[in-house]
């Protein structure tokens, strides 16, 4: 065990007791993550639950993009909200040798996020196999393929040399 990190919804550091006594009815999750091949980046999907004054439920979802700092420690550099519009996000990837993470959803889009200078992330591309739900995805070893479980089908994409 290396390091606890708190995720919230402003980028704000929590301990562990002001988070117990955050807003009522507020919840941040971690639901996705995932490490690029030489551990410098830390790629995460959370999600936050909260409640109005008129007690209406929102929900978003935040892609956020960690780099290592020089005291050895993850910050956030860039995030995006709702990565897939107002759809789940159901998995994350790094690609095994480029800067390239790929995110997939529940309506079907897988989003290509390239890092184009030292903390901007951008999407880079989206595709979709007919519009199947894809519930997983993972890059080949040497990056040159990635595979997603879209609904019935297991879709294999060959891939170029940026990763995309």
């Amino acid at each position: 065990h290396l390091a606890d990190i708190m995720i919230s919804a402003r980028n704000e550091l929590f301990t562990f007791k002001d988070r117990a006594t955050s807003s009522k009815g507020t919840t941040c999750k971690v639901q996705l993550a995932c490490l690029s091949a030489d551990g410098s980046f830390l790629v995460t999907v959370d999600v936050l639950r909260a409640k109005t004054s008129e007690d209406v439920e929102f929900v978003t979802e935040t892609l956020r993009f960690n780099s290592i700092d020089r005291e050895g420690k993850f910050r956030v550099v860039a995030k995006a909200e709702n990565p897939h519009g107002g759809a789940h996000t159901t998995s994350l990837v790094f690609h095994p040798r480029l800067n390239v993470v790929a995110t997939s959803s529940s309506e079907g889009s897988i989003n290509f996020w390239k890092l184009r200078k030292e903390s901007d992330w951008y999407r880079s591309r989206s595709i979709g196999y007919r519009g199947f739900k894809c519930s997983s995805l993972c890059f080949s070893k040497d990056g040159s393929l990635l595979a997603s479980a879209c609904g019935p089908v297991l879709a294999l994409w060959t891939l170029n040399e940026d990763g995309i």
